[in-house]
């Protein structure tokens, strides 16, 4: 490598301040352009398949937000595996041995039930405090309002999940002693 190579690589690494859209159109290689964020002003090219996903999803998916699943969501959606467990031990210490295995599809469903009712009960409650508190003009008394809430909103799932879960123990452990 000759010395005037060397200097020419050290001036593409280098490069002087110049504008966004000047970097953009610089023929390098693309190890030796910096790394910019994108521009929100300028639009991106996208790829000729992305309309027509995003619009099937809309169409599949109408009133979906693509967020990631929250505290309270997370929480009654364990249902849906405790619950079977639950009223599985509930047989087996009811005394149905082998025959416990036929509450798992009985304690799945009670798990889809809690998944429906508890979501319902627990935003209808969780709600309410802050459909109100905005319409509020302090800050200050717009939070002391809400505080109440933000624990409910923390607590409530445990508490419907703990409770479904026992009822689902407490009613199989009752039906295996009285069928078996």
């Amino acid at each position: 490598m000759t010395l005037e190579a060397h200097e020419t690589l050290l001036d593409h690494i280098a490069l002087p301040e110049t504008s966004r859209a000047e970097q953009r159109q610089q023929r390098t290689p693309f190890f030796f352009r910096p790394s910019l964020p994108p521009d929100p002003l300028t639009p991106r090219r996208r790829p000729a398949f992305w309309p027509s996903k995003v619009r099937r999803a809309q169409k599949q998916f109408p009133s979906r937000h693509f967020m990631a699943v929250n505290h309270a969501d997370g929480t009654i959606f364990s249902s849906l595996v405790i619950c079977p467990i639950a009223a599985w031990k509930g047989a087996v210490s009811g005394g149905a041995g082998w025959f416990s295995i036929l509450f798992l599809p009985a304690g799945f469903a009670v798990g889809i039930i809690l998944w429906n009712l508890g979501r319902a009960i627990i935003y209808s409650i969780v709600e309410f405090g802050p459909a109100r508190a905005g319409k509020i003009r302090k800050g200050w008394i717009q939070q002391i309002v809400s505080a109440p809430f933000l624990l409910l909103y923390l607590v409530l799932p445990y508490a419907v999940l703990g409770v479904g879960v026992y009822g689902s123990w407490l009613g199989s452990m009752w039906l295996s002693k009285r069928i078996w």
